[in-house]
């Protein structure tokens, strides 16, 4: 019974380290489109969309990959740096601590992480 609950706190999932390599990591340099890197033994790319191909009004989102062993990362290609280091961090968290929890609270875990290290969204 402990082990449930355990798993269903995201604060065990990801330790704090982990989240600071991800934040480092994306302010050090933005991946070149289709560009693959490796985190955590997960591999993603990302893609870089348009305005017209942005479905629920959302400016980053992700998925599994049909070309590499990981995930897409789709982001908005016109968002500024800071704000595609923002989405990049949030999508990694979420994808990371996804693997173990309900993807709808790997969003809101992430969205948090994302707002303690780079500020409430405007």
């Amino acid at each position: 019974m402990e082990n449930i609950e355990q798993s269903q706190e995201p604060e065990r999932l990801i330790d704090e380290e982990k989240i600071i390599k991800i934040f480092e990591a994306v302010k050090r340099k933005i991946p070149q489109e289709y560009e693959m890197f490796e985190f955590n033994d997960t591999y993603y790319q990302i893609i870089y969309i348009n305005r017209k191909e942005i479905t629920d009004n959302v400016d980053a989102f992700y998925s599994a990959s049909t070309q590499i062993p990981g995930f897409d990362i789709y982001l908005y290609k016109q968002l500024s740096r800071s704000e595609k280091e923002r989405r990049l961090f949030h999508e990694i968290i979420e994808i990371e601590v996804g693997k173990k929890i309900a993807t709808s609270d790997a969003h809101k875990f992430a969205l948090e992480k994302e707002e303690e290290l780079f500020g409430r969204r405007s």
